[in-house]
């Protein structure tokens, strides 16, 4: 039994092909895609990134409603959006705009992981800002509107 897919030139031109005509993902039987692309993310992070851009396109509203079998691939987005943010500084890039993608369709597995996040962010009251002091034009605007 194939866990997933080899990372060789066929699979690139599969990957690609994906993308190219992204309708092909909006059947149910890609249900198992994301699972398979985890392992891919390492070697070949720009490929995996652009073909979960088109699933969330063709599939994205339908992710976060659990009525529906793709509420379970979510779980592999999230992991490729991290695995992706552990990369290099545009692989970081590519992560964080799949996880905020990931946000805007209301995935719950994202979504528990910004709470979890704010959870653990320890909250700072912000310094106050500096006082200003008054302008050296401005007294002598007031100190003239005494006097008069």
């Amino acid at each position: 039994m194939n866990d997933g897919f080899a990372a060789d030139a066929e699979t690139r031109e599969l990957l690609d092909a994906l993308v190219a005509y992204p309708s092909v993902l909006k059947n149910r039987r890609v249900e198992l895609l994301p699972e398979m692309l985890v392992k891919l993310v390492a070697s070949e992070p720009a490929r995996v990134c652009q073909v979960v851009h088109a699933l969330l396109d063709a599939a994205g509203d339908q992710m976060g409603n659990i009525a529906t079998s793709w509420y379970l691939s979510t779980e592999w987005l999230l992991d490729i959006a991290l695995q992706l943010q552990d990369m290099g500084p545009d692989e970081r890039v590519a992560g964080s705009v799949l996880f905020e993608r990931m946000l805007e369709y209301n995935m719950p597995q994202a979504r528990e992981m910004t709470l979890d996040l704010d959870k653990r962010t320890p909250v700072v009251s912000s310094p106050h800002a500096p006082r200003r002091r008054r302008s050296q034009v401005r007294n002598t605007i007031r100190n003239r509107g005494v006097k008069s």
